[in-house]
């Protein structure tokens, strides 16, 4: 399974790699193809080329601010979690993404915080 995530912290700096180095390694470990890419005070590092959206079956999204270039999701199953879930909870966040994961548009809706 092909799994895309993005992590960002309002600053920009220490959270975004932690959490972006706790998804991939925990993600590999579980079986998963894992992407990160990382929202930080430098910008975006290491972007999604559109070959990697399309061949994605769930994105997540660590986040505790708005995420710039959402729309590039538009047909994923997207899981939007905090920071602190990504570095805490990592195993569980990946074991969930089937039952939590919701459409494009319905993650939008619930997280609008993220999405803006």
């Amino acid at each position: 399974m092909n799994v895309l995530c993005i992590t960002k912290c309002p600053t920009g700096m220490v959270q975004t790699y932690v959490a972006a180095e706790k998804l991939e390694k925990t993600g590999k470990r579980l079986g998963y193809r894992v992407s990160v890419e990382t929202h930080g005070s430098q910008g975006i590092q290491k972007p999604f080329a559109p070959a990697e959206i399309d061949a994605a079956d769930y994105i997540i999204i660590a986040a505790d601010t708005a995420i710039s270039n959402h729309i590039r999701f538009g047909n994923k199953q997207i899981l939007v979690i905090s920071l602190a879930d990504a570095i805490q909870n990592t195993e569980s966040v990946f074991q969930s993404l089937k039952e939590k994961a919701l459409p494009y548009e319905e993650a939008k809706a619930a997280h609008k915080k993220i999405f803006e």
